[in-house]
């Protein structure tokens, strides 16, 4: 287990940016608060 938390802020990749990746995103749901994880699809 990693004590540590990486947050990656790229603004895309591979092509795909913010606006198509959060339009197929996967939303969980974590200590109450809603994350979006890009889809497989994307």
């Amino acid at each position: 287990m990693a004590d540590e938390i990486l947050v990656d802020l790229t603004k895309s990749g591979s092509g795909v940016d913010y606006a198509d990746a959060i339009r197929n995103a996967i939303y969980r749901e974590i200590e109450g608060v809603r994350i979006p994880f890009a889809a497989p699809q994307t």
